[in-house]
């Protein structure tokens, strides 16, 4: 119940007076937006004797709404720049045809990318990467993709509601994506990947049942 100068409303009223457009507005507590926005233990995931009782980050990725256990901006963290750059990888949903470019024609200027990055632009560059992943970083214009999801561009934003817009509009965007005529799967010869993983101790204080960098890593022979 609300109570205003002229009376009572009950739950009905006042969703009716201040839901307008399919838009509705949510007063929550600081420490309520602090963990659902940043994936800190709320009420329904507390903390026991230092081990917390389920994933911090567990409830908003299985209802969709986080990707990563915390979200922070550079402006959220002290000493940090006040503007946060934005990225989106382009990747490649064919492997049939020749990547032939990207067309952005579609997006107004103002949502347009402040960068676009480029196979050519990693040459340029110069960059040096680990041999493993030599080549396969962006896919250059001329050649077939290496494989399903290989990125193909790097998208920058300064912007953030730009980039938040783009997200949506290129998320079904099929056509963004030049392809060029009919190529043959690249050939590439039989690889394999490893990853390490830490093993933590019974206790926030007690050491590592296994850590790569104390142990050692493991490299196998083939």
């Amino acid at each position: 119940m609300t109570n205003t100068a002229a009376g009572a409303l009950n739950r009905r009223e006042f969703l009716s007076r201040f839901v307008l457009g399919g838009v509705g507005v949510a007063v929550l507590p600081l420490s309520s937006l602090a963990a659902e926005t940043f994936g800190w233990p709320s009420s329904r995931q507390d903390v026991r004797n230092g081990t917390p009782r389920g994933r911090i980050d567990g409830y908003p990725k299985v209802t969709g709404s986080k990707l990563y256990s915390a979200d922070f901006r550079a402006a959220d963290l002290p000493g940090w720049p006040a503007r946060t750059s934005h990225a989106m990888l382009l990747r490649a949903r064919d492997v049939s045809r020749i990547f032939a470019g990207i067309d952005l024609s579609e997006l107004a200027p103002p949502l347009r990318p402040d960068r676009i990055v480029l196979a050519e632009d990693l040459a340029a560059a110069k960059l040096r990467v680990p041999t493993f992943y030599a080549g396969d970083l962006l896919c250059p214009a001329g050649e077939a993709p290496a494989y399903l999801g290989q990125p193909l561009a790097l998208l920058i934003w300064s912007d953030f509601a730009a980039f938040s817009e783009v997200r949506q509009i290129l998320r079904g965007a099929a056509h963004t994506v030049r392809r060029g005529a009919a190529a043959a799967p690249r050939a590439r010869a039989p690889y394999g990947g490893m990853r390490y993983v830490r093993i933590a101790g019974p206790t926030a204080d007690a050491g590592d049942v296994y850590s790569p960098v104390l142990d050692g890593w493991t490299v196998p022979a083939r």
